[in-house]
């Protein structure tokens, strides 16, 4: 089973835009709030090497925000399994876009 995993803070517009993101294409993913913990925090940071958040693993495959999330087009595939899943790159087309709750920046 691939984890998918999130760092993210409350109140932050980039988080919710890369968890809609990963509703949209319905797979199950661990949250750890970096406002919660230090703990929660130095892991973000020690995994991605960075301070900003959304920080987003997919397995041990890290993707540097939302932006990079949704302007990189990566999507997660789960062919109807939640616990089976891989990155695929270049899939979110045009009526995908049209259902996200948000959208693209340009």
């Amino acid at each position: 089973m691939t984890q998918v995993t999130i760092f993210t803070k409350p109140d932050c517009r980039y988080c919710d835009r890369a968890k809609a993101v990963i509703d949209y294409v319905g797979v199950k993913y661990k949250q750890y709030d970096v406002t919660i913990s230090q703990h929660n925090t130095d892991a973000s940071v020690y995994f991605s090497g960075v301070t900003t958040v959304p920080q987003i693993f997919v397995g041990d495959y890290h993707i540097n925000g939302a932006e990079d999330f949704a302007l990189r087009k990566y999507l997660l595939k789960s062919d109807g399994n939640k616990d089976k899943i891989e990155v695929i790159g270049d899939r979110i087309t045009e009526k995908d876009r049209g259902n996200l709750p948000f959208k693209f920046d340009s």
